[in-house]
């Protein structure tokens, strides 16, 4: 029953979806008043059925009706609003002027299209900080020789994770203070970790190596639970010895914590946060832009898969510069972000200092020269301002894939020049 109602409600609209709940709620309790079965799960849509009797018929397609089953086996019954217009412009209709403020809009334009209104002046401000205070990299290749490409097809295999593994061991060595380093997700995070507490043949570990390089913290999955660790994670930058915490993208730590100064001299992204269409709640988001996709109004829901993905990853990037004497370097380890239609929808401050690097020797250079610098200026100085690196924009050639060598077991080190090999489009 709850598969006909999700589908009735999210494809034919608030109307059809009202007469099929009356009908059951009718039944439950009869002519006379009196419950004909037990039907104190039904009595809980009465709120949901008075609810949806208030909304103009034209948002019926916005609206899914879902019953869930908790862990505990319980049910539990949900009206969602998945276009975000139709709240807007109810909002709106109460209004004279809606003003919204924000830090991370980028993507701006799909963000604003979303919301449905006519918003008529726009205004991004420059940031605080001057050029060369923050800069960025694209890595291509990690320190094994292996394609930085986190794909479905690509990011399960042991050389992509230890990829990552050797390249942060490389450019901890580098970093001084604090490196947050975020994932696109926890599953693709706990891999890695996994792949890196593997024992090479003669015993060692690489997640002993990067440990000993900086102490390694780990956001933990539950949100009450992260206030420790970033508490020791700080007090670890804070004893001079430096500390790296291993984050996800959309977690708490990527979205609400502050890592000013040396708690973020570098930030790191591995991959690209692609939503799972398989979620519930995704694939609902999704349904409901494809059901207006014909009309000039709707985003498809491939391109709001991909804009949320980046603003998800700038709402990342954003954690390392806090304030206008701030300065942290950035390394986004996907080849795809070295691409023109990904690179457009990084936030403008990151992308005016965005170099793309296809070997990693050039790479962890630009990143040693960028702290090399930083190091002599302030010993000298005691100033913050640097002059950013020459700008490198180059596209990615489109067939240009690494081949994934295989790596001596215990070796930290990195080969300068990727044999190329073609292994299909991107995801």
């Amino acid at each position: 029953m709850s598969d006909l109602l999700t589908e009735y409600f999210g494809s034919r609209g608030i109307e059809e979806a009202l007469m099929i709940l009356s009908s059951i709620e009718a039944f439950c309790i009869g002519e006379d008043g009196e419950g004909r079965i037990n039907c104190r799960g039904f009595s809980a849509l009465r709120p949901f059925l008075e609810f949806l009797k208030g909304q103009p018929p034209k948002y019926g397609k916005g609206y899914f009706f879902v019953i869930e089953t908790t862990e505990q086996g319980d049910r539990r019954i949900g009206v969602h609003c998945k276009m975000p217009r139709v709240a807007m412009k109810q909002l709106a209709s109460l209004c004279r002027n809606v003003v919204l403020t924000t830090g991370t809009m980028s993507p701006i334009d799909s963000f604003l299209h979303e919301l449905g209104l006519p918003f008529s002046h726009v205004l991004i401000n420059e940031h605080v900080i001057q050029p060369g205070q923050a800069v960025a990299g694209v890595w291509c290749v990690a320190a094994n020789n292996v394609v930085l490409n986190s794909n479905l097809k690509l990011r399960g295999r042991r050389e992509y994770k230890r990829g990552i593994g050797y390249t942060l061991w490389n450019a901890a060595q580098k970093v001084p203070d604090g490196l947050l380093v975020f994932f696109a997700s926890y599953s693709t995070r706990d891999e890695a970790i996994q792949s890196w507490e593997e024992p090479w043949a003669n015993g060692e570990r690489l997640y002993n190596h990067i440990n000993k390089v900086k102490k390694i913290f780990v956001e933990p999955r539950l949100n009450h639970e992260c206030d420790d660790v970033v508490r020791n994670f700080r007090a670890e930058v804070d004893s001079g010895r430096g500390a790296i915490l291993l984050a996800v993208l959309r977690g708490k730590i990527s979205e609400g914590i502050d890592f000013k100064d040396g708690y973020a001299r570098c930030v790191m992204i591995v991959g690209i946060p692609f939503g799972n269409s398989r979620e519930l709640h995704t694939a609902l988001r999704m349904k409901a832009l494809d059901l207006h996709w014909n009309s000039h109004d709707s985003l498809s829901s491939d391109i709001w898969l991909r804009h949320e993905a980046m603003r998800a990853l700038n709402q990342g990037i954003g954690r390392g510069i806090r304030h206008s004497g701030d300065w942290t370097y950035f390394t986004l380890l996907d080849e795809r972000l070295s691409l023109k239609e990904q690179q457009q929808n990084i936030s403008a401050w990151v992308r005016a200092s965005l170099s793309t690097y296809k070997d990693f020797s050039s790479g962890f250079k630009a990143l040693e020269d960028f702290f090399r610098d930083k190091s002599a200026r302030v010993e000298a100085e005691g100033n913050v301002e640097m002059t950013a690196p020459s700008h490198l924009q180059e596209e990615i050639e489109e067939n240009y894939r690494g081949e994934c060598t295989e790596e001596e077991e215990g070796n930290l080190g990195w080969t300068p020049t990727p044999k190329r090999l073609k292994l299909g489009r991107a995801e």
